[in-house]
């Protein structure tokens, strides 16, 4: 199977992913209160980003033949990546958001500085990566605690100390 045809194939495959997608969001209950988009919104518009991928990969696939796609050291990066968002998934249950966005969010700034960067001493990557994670983490929790008033997980470990 040669790129063109791989890429329409996965083309149908968005479009149907977006339609499955599509249909389980339209049974969610309409918003209770008047100006609340509710619960159908997020998913729709991630629906319709889907759809329109999808359609334009059907009808405009790519031209060229492009080199293997995942390469073994890309394979090890994508592996990596992959692994520091399960380790967030049981940090967020463990210890909480507070600790364990920051946490994430230096890992993967660290990650992604040798595709960047890859000129950059270490420490100028640490410290630029710290820096990031920091005012991220701050960011993320000031808009969700005080502009959106959501609770934030605590984690379990915290909860076990209060008992």
């Amino acid at each position: 199977m040669n790129t063109k045809q791989k890429d329409r194939v996965l083309g149908v495959i968005l479009l149907l992913i977006s339609l499955f997608f599509f249909y389980f969001t339209m049974q969610q209950e309409a918003a209770r209160f008047e100006g609340d988009p509710g619960p159908k919104m997020f998913p729709l518009i991630g629906c319709v980003i889907t759809a329109v991928c999808g359609i334009l990969t059907i009808v405009h696939p790519d031209k060229k033949e492009h080199k293997a796609y995942l390469s073994k050291e890309e394979f090890k990066r994508a592996a990596k990546l992959f692994g520091l968002y399960a380790a967030f998934l049981v940090l967020i249950w463990g210890v909480g958001f507070m600790i364990t966005a920051p946490l994430l969010l230096f890992a993967i700034s660290v990650l992604f500085s040798f595709e960047s960067r890859p000129d950059d001493p270490w420490g100028k990557r640490i410290l630029r990566s710290a820096i990031y994670a920091v005012i991220v983490g701050g960011a993320l929790y000031l808009l969700y605690v005080t502009v959106l008033q959501t609770q934030l997980p605590t984690g379990a470990l915290w909860k076990l100390f209060k008992k």
